[in-house]
């Protein structure tokens, strides 16, 4: 749309100053007739073809009464050239009829454009048709190579040098033509040499190192950094200016910018004569104007102190602070300009901060549009900012940020619209666009804990409309068959409080894939509450019972036969033996969640720290505590970095319970922990040389999400993909005391998530860096991995 825009301003001034070639003055045989001129009584046409006598009788200044002087002969003939329709105009008179005797241009029958790939036909159509160049209308040839000429500056605009563009016009019938405009657009010129001159402070890599254009090289193959345009040039050009300007060079400038291009006109050759002046300390920071919030707390805001070197961009950041604290206090329009006053003679810079804060913002209505389905109640009590209340933006963002945590939330865009009237008070529309929040599933799938697996499952994370989550999940997979039931009010009271009741039983013969047997049946249900204490804090405060009986099989190792041996109520089940336990924990954990969204983020960090504490009691008596954080760092240009660290440790407590049971143990290697190395495969063995699961925990993921390659501005496909690079290092022990950063597992690769309506597919291809011969011999190391579910 740039390029089109430059096209339209572009053509716009070029037929705004074109000169019109008339002949303006009036016949001499007219003159010589009727020196002192005639009254007109009537006026003839003469030579019209395709345009209508009333087109130009509306056009000619002269009508029957007037006097046809010499002024007025010439204004005629002048008005009806002006018209753009004629190539000829002769103005005569017969007694006292005015003759007026016109050749027409010929009209476009057929507008033909070939060739074009940069800028889309239509567009052009469009830029040529608000310039008259049209099918229909009248053929102008000067508009028509003025046409000519700004597409070569639009192309050469590109650094498409070597375009060619040949418009070309054919006789039809009828005073009528066909147009063509053939196009070669001709490949971007590359750049072969980049040379900077002036420059003592810095040297050349440093400078181009800022700079988005580069000479073509192997680095540049995959990229088009080494094709040359006018808008990359003065990016960069800024570029380096801000650079100087950030590290004190307050009076740097670029004297001259030389472009020059081979004959050939396919490469480019660059010259930027830079002048860097002097280092500037800053002598005095000051900020004036008026203060609708007490200047001690702005001045808080000013990063740039006197004494230290200059540097614009903290003085430009220092002035979007202060912005952003007086949008908080509701002068949303506040504009805070910093202005340097240079003391050349002794490389000083004065800062003076001219803080206009403008009205007071106030907000009248809030709508919301978008979506049919979810109560706008839903919505309004994620909303920060409240109608009556000054307009902040500390608010306003926060509120965008809340509803796009919403899991059936992709993206939410909040435009102000002035009241008419009221140029203090606005409203407010919020256009929230959702993704898809219900699911019935049916079908087979695979992971890499579970294998391979059939369910069926229902889950909605809107809930008829009111934001409530709910699901029913059977499944059948390698491990055993589970089915489990939930249902999540995130507003169960008006203060916030969410609410989550959920049941389930299970059948299963492992905990972990590679597990030895051990047939297992649970049921239990569980109740949490969550208890918001600040706008980013929760406490979650729940428990849950659960009814486990375990049963020996053929193959079940000597660590789960004591354990059944030793806890719970015993029984015979035909030739097998088994245990009934009792068990219920209570839960507590603490939240601090300051990401932008609950899907895909990329900011924020999500922090928890809890602790389940199983009731005194009954068969099973223990605690877990888990410590876990995840950050996301934005570094700029849409890389992100995201850290993913985990330590978790329990124990039994009393003398009742020997040791941790089984279905609370910790297990490692995985998507979710260690890539590369097989799910749940790291850590203590059995005593059939199979996982058993450990009382301690630690890993830690990296990874470098890389820019979207599916980019469309925000909250469409671009939303359901992630690639990324990572390194990943874990393990589990069977023992706090067994903890050492010896055992260790290391491993790094690449990885790609993807959303999909079955839940988030991950894939990963690592490479262990640190592989035991032990992890060979038990074949666990696993390259390449694929999984369903998990968090995001």
């Amino acid at each position: 749309m740039r390029v089109v825009s430059t096209l339209f301003l572009g053509l716009s001034l070029a037929v705004s100053f074109a000169p019109v070639s008339a002949q303006v003055e009036p016949p001499e045989s007219l003159i010589e007739e009727s020196p002192d001129g005639f009254v007109v009584e009537n006026i003839r046409l003469e030579g019209l073809q395709r345009i209508a006598e009333s087109t130009v009788l509306s056009y000619l200044p002269l009508e029957p009464g007037d006097r046809a002087d010499q002024s007025a002969i010439r204004d005629a003939i002048r008005e009806l050239y002006a018209t753009g329709f004629f190539d000829n105009v002769i103005l005569s008179r017969d007694e006292n009829t005015l003759v007026v005797g016109v050749e027409e241009r010929p009209t476009i029958a057929r507008l033909e454009i070939s060739g074009n790939q940069q800028i889309e036909t239509e567009m052009l159509r469009q830029a040529m048709r608000e310039q008259g160049v049209a099918e229909g209308r009248v053929l102008n040839e000067q508009v028509v190579e003025l046409l000519e000429q700004e597409l070569y500056q639009t192309y050469y605009a590109q650094g498409r040098y070597g375009v060619e563009i040949s418009p070309s016009v054919r006789e039809l019938d009828a005073n009528q033509v066909a147009l063509n405009i053939e196009i070669k657009e001709g490949r971007v010129a590359r750049i072969r040499q980049i040379n900077l001159v002036g420059n003592e402070a810095f040297d050349d890599s440093r400078l181009k190192g800022q700079m988005e254009l580069r000479p073509a090289g192997w680095r540049t193959l995959m990229s088009s950094r080494d094709q040359y345009s006018r808008e990359k040039m003065t990016g960069d050009l800024e570029a380096l200016r801000s650079y100087y300007m950030d590290r004190g060079y307050a009076d740097f400038g670029i004297d001259s910018v030389q472009v020059s291009i081979s004959p050939d006109r396919r490469d480019m050759y660059l010259s930027i004569h830079v002048d860097e002046g002097e280092v500037y300390t800053v002598s005095d920071v000051e900020l004036i104007g008026e203060f609708p919030v007490p200047a001690e707390q702005l001045e808080a805001f000013v990063q740039v102190q006197a004494g230290e070197t200059y540097s614009l961009a903290k003085a430009n950041r220092s002035a979007e602070f202060i912005e952003q604290r007086l949008g908080a206090s509701g002068y949303a329009h506040a504009e805070v300009r910093p202005m340097p006053e240079l003391d050349r003679e002794n490389q000083e810079v004065a800062l003076t901060f001219v803080v206009d804060p403008g009205q007071r913002i106030y907000v009248r209505e809030i709508r919301f549009s978008g979506s049919d389905t979810t109560d706008d109640q839903v919505y309004r009590r994620e909303m920060r900012q409240f109608e009556g209340a000054p307009l902040a933006n500390v608010d306003l963002d926060r509120s965008r940020v809340r509803m796009q945590r919403l899991p059936f939330v992709q993206q939410v865009n909040i435009e102000e619209v002035p009241v008419e009237g009221s140029p203090d008070t606005v409203d407010l529309d919020v256009n929230v666009e959702e993704r898809n929040f219900g699911q019935f599933q049916v079908g087979v799938g695979y992971g890499g804990f579970t294998g391979l697996s059939a369910n069926v499952s229902v889950q909605n994370n809107n809930l008829f409309g009111l934001g409530h989550q709910g699901q029913v999940q059977v499944q059948s997979n390698q491990l055993g068959e589970f089915v489990e039931l939930n249902h999540t009010d995130p507003y169960a009271t008006r203060n916030g409080v969410s609410r989550t009741i959920g049941g389930f039983y299970n059948s299963q013969s492992l905990f972990a894939v590679g597990q030895s047997p051990v047939s297992t049946k649970s049921a239990g249900m569980n109740l949490r509450f969550g208890f918001p204490i600040s706008e980013y804090d929760s406490i979650r405060v729940g428990g849950s019972v659960r009814r486990s009986e375990f049963i020996q099989q053929s193959g079940t190792s000597d660590e789960y036969r004591n354990f059944i041996v030793n806890h719970g109520e015993q029984f015979t089940r035909g030739q097998f033996a088994g245990s009934r336990m009792d068990s219920a924990e209570l839960n507590l954990a603490w939240v601090r969640d300051t990401r932008n969204r609950a899907i895909f983020p990329d900011r924020g960090t999500r922090r928890l720290v809890g602790l389940d504490v199983s009731v005194p009691g009954l068969d099973l008596d223990y605690w877990v505590g888990r410590v876990n954080q995840t950050s996301f760092l934005p570094l700029g240009n849409e890389w992100i970095l995201k850290m993913d660290g985990e330590v978790s440790y329990g124990e039994p407590y009393g003398n009742d319970t020997q040791e941790l049971p089984p279905f609370r143990r910790f297990f490692s290697g995985g998507t979710t922990s260690v890539r590369g190395y097989e799910n749940a495969r790291l850590g203590p063995l059995d005593s059939n040389n199979r996982p058993y699961g450990g009382s301690a925990k630690a890993n830690l993921q990296t990874e470098l999400i890389l820019p979207n390659f599916f980019a469309d501005d925000g909250g469409g496909q671009a939303a359901q993909y992630r690639f990324f690079v990572f390194a990943d290092t874990g393990y589990v022990w069977d023992d706090i005391d067994d903890v050492s950063t010896d055992e260790l597992r290391s491993s790094v690769g690449v990885g790609a998530n993807w959303l999909t309506p079955m839940g988030l597919l991950r894939f990963s291809l690592a490479r262990p860096i640190n592989v035991r011969d032990e992890d060979r011999e038990r074949g666990i190391v696993d390259r390449f991995q694929i999984d369903l579910g998990g968090s995001f």
